[in-house]
């Protein structure tokens, strides 16, 4: 099997197990709750990640980026000064969004729900023990504290209870936090005490870079602000101008197109550490060439799942969501696109900010968020909830890729060089062409072997090819 593949089984199985855990989660709920019910539960959500996106101050990626750097050095005293600062941190920040969100209430707006906020610390603690663990390259904890105690617990939670309300499944989520928040204590604890994450102790006091952190604080809140809206804007523009049931189908869409950034997600769990070490030592060739061949098998993984959806997008909506098929497919789809399509910039964020270039971060992902929200609220006048979710896709699309010009400048790598770009814009256009004529699941399924195939021989060499197929070459028997 090829070494890429071996090192990133695990994560790519673990972060695939996570998402159909979520998707099953939703189905669920969907259906318990109602299409009403369930939309001002998507709304209320999405408004508690934006602000917890703000309240962790960056501290999750402070934690992945220097806790690399400080494990291969073994760096005892510095990693200690890291965890202690991005808890107290982001503690102090956590609790003063609560404040605000306090007084809010009490003299300006009545904020529904408020009580609920809660779920905002307990979400950026959950996320710093995870980040905890990604550090030292813990795969299974990490996705185990984020995700999976949490999905499970929901999931059991909105099975279990007869008379399911929008009430029940908050503290459902509050419970599920706590949960998963005391097992990330307890590996917290553990690591700390037989020194896997600490490394080798030693005796010389080490300074540490409050500045540094401080100055990475500033802009990763706002880059979790901004990733966090850019990913919910739709949901929440889309339930207030719209209505609440709109909202749903728009937030269950991107949740099921979030399976075009699975392989991509679980390569960042490996790819974070490798650039923070990497751009540190000053290896870019090396970075380049693991980057490029790491996007590519995204690409050809990725791209036959785009074609199915893209042919059964109402089928898969409707056996999941049961939802109305017709509007909930076309959204599925298009959002499918564009989410593919904004993989081909690669991960310019994550390069970014462990390359210590988060402040282009910040300037991109403002850009998107602001041009994304007025082009969704300029399409859904004239073109409904479909317009909406092309606009912002397409929006994201075009500053990812400005994003990844920022990459090329400053560190130096690209994630896929033109001529492949050129093959897969060529296979894009076929599916889209297809797309009206193809009715047949069976044949759906046969025309996303068929690509799969075809990216493999298009896109990789003869070494890389014989590296994954059993090719017998004759001269090498000679």
């Amino acid at each position: 099997m090829n070494i890429l593949f071996k090192k990133n089984f695990i994560n790519t199985f673990l972060i695939s197990f996570s998402s159909f855990l979520q998707i099953v989660a939703l189905a669920v709920l969907s259906r318990r709750l109602g299409d009403s019910s369930y939309g001002e539960f998507v709304q209320f959500i999405s408004l508690v990640m934006i602000i917890s996106g703000v309240s962790h101050f960056g501290m999750p990626n402070a934690i992945l980026r220097w806790g690399a750097i400080y494990r291969q050095n073994n760096q005892n005293d510095s990693t200690k000064y890291l965890l202690m600062f991005s808890f107290i941190s982001s503690s102090i920040l956590t609790g003063l969004v609560l404040v605000l969100l306090s007084i809010l209430d009490s003299y300006f707006y009545n904020i529904p729900y408020l009580k609920f906020f809660i779920i905002v610390p307990l979400w950026v603690n959950n996320e710093l023990l995870a980040s905890f663990a990604r550090a030292n390259e813990d795969t299974a904890k990490y996705f185990i504290i984020k995700n999976i105690i949490p999905i499970i617990t929901q999931i059991f939670g909105y099975i279990y209870i007869d008379d399911i309300t929008l009430i029940s499944v908050l503290n459902i989520f509050i419970l599920s936090y706590v949960i998963s928040i005391s097992y990330g204590i307890t590996v917290l604890i553990s690591k700390i005490n037989d020194k896997q994450i600490l490394g080798k102790k030693i005796n010389l006091k080490e300074p540490s870079p409050i500045v540094s952190y401080f100055k990475f604080g500033i802009a990763g809140t706002f880059i979790g602000f901004l990733w966090a809206a850019k990913g919910r804007v739709i949901v929440l523009l889309t339930g207030y101008y719209i209505g609440p049931i709109e909202a749903g189908y728009v937030y269950n869409a991107s949740r099921f197109s979030f399976v075009f950034t699975l392989l991509l997600s679980g390569i960042n769990i490996l790819l974070g550490p490798q650039v923070a070490r990497l751009h540190h030592q000053g290896r870019i060739s090396e970075l380049q060439k693991i980057y490029e061949n790491y996007i590519k098998w995204v690409v050809i993984i990725t791209f036959p799942i785009l074609v199915f959806i893209g042919f059964e997008s109402k089928l898969i909506m409707g056996i999941l969501f049961g939802q109305g098929k017709d509007l909930a497919g076309e959204i599925l789809f298009y959002s499918s696109f564009f989410c593919f399509l904004s993989l081909l910039a690669g991960s310019p964020g994550l390069i970014l900010q462990m390359s210590g270039f988060p402040k282009y971060e910040v300037y991109t992902t403002a850009l998107s968020v602001i041009l994304g929200s007025f082009t969704v609220l300029f399409a859904q006048e004239f073109y409904g909830v479909v317009g909406g979710v092309i606009a912002i896709g397409f929006t994201a699309v075009i500053i990812d890729q400005y994003r990844s010009w920022f990459v090329f400048k400053k560190v130096g790598i690209l994630a896929v060089h033109y001529k492949d770009l050129v093959i897969i814009s060529i296979f894009l256009l076929s599916i889209l062409f297809l797309k009206g004529i193809i009715t047949s699941i069976y044949f759906s399924i046969i025309t996303s072997f068929i690509v799969s195939i075809g990216l493999v021989y298009m896109l990789l060499d003869r070494t890389e090819i014989k590296n994954i197929l059993p090719i017998k070459d004759v001269r090498d028997k000679r």
